[in-house]
């Protein structure tokens, strides 16, 4: 037995849109949650573990990518869920290796990147996918001080992430 259920929006009882379906069929979320974050200058770490600073935001929709406040430069999960997330990094023109950790609540080190260190400008990431309690928070730390990650104009270090559900 098959059956077709024609709905546009889907709701809660207090009205708020959850989904929308378009008319070419397209499930719509208009809540989503998701955060594009870069650096426009090069960053030197002056102690160890110092949280990578972000000074472009291209994308903070649901507000959890935080630019003032004791959570500055961190992602605050505003619902529990499964989230992802990226960091792209430029090295500086230098043959110094630069460690680079992402943070889950100020202290676990969830994932550790480090450049090759050769001479010119590299290109590394990290990823993670993990679970999320409404609060918890992810950021980013240049691992030893005086170490550099670069930043420009152009968007060469992001960092961006996503409620997947």
């Amino acid at each position: 037995m098959s059956s077709i259920l024609k709905v546009d929006t889907i709701q809660n009882t207090g009205g708020t849109t959850g989904l929308s379906i378009d008319s070419s069929g397209r499930v719509l979320n208009p809540n989503a949650i998701g955060w594009l974050v870069s650096k426009n200058a090069i960053q030197t770490a002056s102690a160890a573990n110092e949280t990578m600073t972000w000074q472009v935001v291209s994308l903070n929709q649901g507000s959890g990518f935080q630019t003032s406040g004791a959570n500055v430069n961190k992602f605050v999960a505003p619902v529990h869920g499964l989230y992802t997330c990226t960091v792209t990094l430029l090295s500086v023109s230098s043959t110094n290796q630069t460690d680079v950790s992402l943070m889950f609540n100020g202290n676990t080190n969830v994932v550790t990147m480090r450049n090759a260190g050769v001479a010119g400008h590299e290109s590394y990431s990290l990823s993670w996918v993990g679970e999320m309690d409404v609060g918890d928070t992810l950021h980013v730390n240049i691992n030893t001080s005086g170490r550099q990650v670069y930043g420009s104009g152009t968007p060469w270090s992001t960092w961006c992430g996503h409620l997947i559900g």
